[in-house]
């Protein structure tokens, strides 16, 4: 049976982006509406004895030994409120990482968010490389949707977004 880790975006003391829409950072609303919802995984947060993204990463990696696939939650942010829709960042190349992806990809779909697709990690100017690169397993980032864009934050309610993700789990485990 796979071993499925979901790990909190951001921190306490970087929170992520704030979406005036859900009035709550990147990391509140998992921390404290999406997390608590979730079955069937173990949930992680990034390591606050180090510090630096790069470090807190391999420190987190260390942590997920015997995992097969991490799971990183955010959502995405931009100054044109026009930008939608959901995404996923893997590994470039990996193939259960995009055939989760996909997955999860076609449930958002579902609830009415754009599919912008996969998009390939496999370079350290690339946001996520961290991430992605270091952990010992299949490493995803979801970006299921844009917190400065008011119709895909109305979308989104935290039950729905439970329900997809735990459907992901599933998805996973059943392999």
């Amino acid at each position: 049976m796979n071993k499925v880790a979901v790990i909190v975006g951001h921190e306490v003391n970087s929170p992520g982006f704030y979406s005036e829409y859900l009035g709550c950072s990147e990391y509140d609303w998992h921390q404290l509406k999406i997390v608590p919802g979730l079955e069937n995984c173990d949930i992680f947060y990034r390591p606050n004895e180090v510090n630096g993204y790069a470090t807190k990463m391999k420190a987190l990696a260390k942590q997920l030994k015997g995992y097969d696939v991490a799971i990183e939650l955010h959502f995405n942010g931009f100054k044109d409120t026009k930008a939608n829709g959901s995404e996923v960042l893997h590994w470039l190349g990996n193939e259960q990482g995009m055939d989760i992806g996909n997955h999860y990809l076609e449930l958002m779909s579902k609830l009415g968010f754009k599919n912008r697709g996969l998009k390939a990690i496999y370079r350290k100017d690339q946001r996520g490389y961290h991430f992605i690169q270091k952990m010992p397993c299949t490493a995803l980032i979801l970006e299921p949707f844009f917190g400065s864009n008011k119709n895909d934050t109305s979308l989104i309610t935290p039950e729905k977004y439970i329900n997809v993700l735990n459907q992901t789990i599933e998805y996973i485990l059943k392999d």
